[in-house]
This record gives structure tokens, C-alpha cells and sequence, in this order.
């Protein structure tokens, strides 16, 4: 359990650099731990349900197939973002050119968050840094109310369309880097 202590007579705490960060894990400080970097503070991440493991692999294998040689795709691997953040996106979408060893994506095309009890953190505190760090594109699927959250035009750290999705028959999604591409949202929320 995390407790804020939130005392006027304790010093402000001091902020992670990704630097830092970067070496901590790099020495296996946290071998053991579900962690990411937001904000310079490291943040417990969910664990993953069955479901959650089945559409965030199943994505990234769709996305992959369809982007080959166009963009790299990563499933629950770090990217740079604003704020000392290093988040640990379920699926990231990102330039062809930054999927070499040793670097992390930074220039991003599309985030994917897949949404059960990380509900709360994906819809607002990971909304607002995708936002601010500009990529121009979020999808939150969230399992608990079966739709998908399309989050565009990043501006003043928060996007500025946003429109919900349910997995309708014959409903789809297009990114918009990848126009072409067509994703049908109904296979992608099982039914049981």
C-alpha cells in the first residue's frame, strides 16, 4: 500500500531523472517490481488479467502484421515521455527508424492503454502525459464498460477530441497515421 504523507513540516520529495531511473534498472534495483517512471515518481502498475494479456498481445500482433515496414510496434515496453516520464504503455506505435538496440521510442504515432482496474490512471493521469508529451494519438480500450476511448488533437496537456467507441458490428478504427488501416472492434472484446 502507498501512503502520501502530506505533513507541511517535511521537505518536498525529490523527483526520479529518467537517467536515474534508467541506471536503477539497469543494476535490477527493481527486478521484482511491477513499476514505471510518471512524473519523476515511480508508480506501481497493475496486474494483468487474462483478458488484459490476450488484447494487448492480440493488438500489437494485428498492429504488427499490418505496419510492417512502416512503423515498429511494442507490447508493455518503455517510451520516452514529458515530465521525466518513461511509461510502459500495453502497445506503442512508433517510428520505424527508433526500433534499433538501445534507445527508446520517442517519436510516437499511437499509445493503446488497455483498461481494468488501471481504469482510473489510463483515463487521467496517462491521459494528460500522452497529451502533453504530444503524441497525437491515445486509445484506451476499457474492459470494464466495453468501449474504447479515442483520445486526438493533443493541445495544453489534454486532447481535445475525444469519442467513445462500442464494439458494435462492423465498427472500426483508423488511426490516423495509418489511415489505410482498418481495426474491427468486435472480435476484439470477447464475449466471454
Amino acid at each position: 500500500m502507498i501512503v502520501e504523507l502530506k505533513d507541511p513540516e517535511l521537505p518536498p520529495r525529490r523527483k526520479l531523472k529518467r537517467a536515474e531511473y534508467d541506471h536503477l534498472v539497469a543494476l535490477g534495483a527493481f527486478d521484482d517490481e511491477r513499476i514505471e517512471l510518471l512524473y519523476g515518481e515511480l508508480m506501481p502498475m497493475s496486474p494483468q488479467g487474462p483478458t488484459h494479456r490476450w488484447l494487448a498481445t492480440r493488438l500489437d500482433r494485428l498492429l504488427s502484421a499490418a505496419l510492417d515496414g512502416r512503423a515498429a510496434v511494442q507490447c508493455h515496453s518503455p517510451v520516452i515521455a514529458a515530465g521525466e516520464s518513461q511509461p510502459e504503455p500495453d502497445v506503442a506505435v512508433f517510428k520505424r527508424e527508433e526500433d534499433r538496440p538501445g534507445t527508446l521510442a520517442r517519436t510516437i504515432h499511437l499509445i493503446i492503454e488497455v483498461a481494468d482496474t488501471s481504469r482510473a490512471r489510463d483515463l487521467r493521469l496517462k491521459r494528460r502525459l500522452y497529451a502533453e508529451s504530444g503524441f497525437p494519438e491515445y486509445w484506451v480500450f476499457d474492459l470494464v464498460n466495453r468501449v474504447v476511448h479515442v483520445h486526438r488533437d493533443p493541445r495544453d496537456n489534454d486532447y481535445h477530441d475525444v469519442t467513445v467507441h462500442a464494439p458494435d458490428p462492423g465498427a472500426a478504427l483508423r488511426p490516423l497515421q495509418f489511415p489505410d488501416l482498418e481495426l474491427e472492434l468486435a472480435p476484439l472484446f470477447p464475449t466471454s
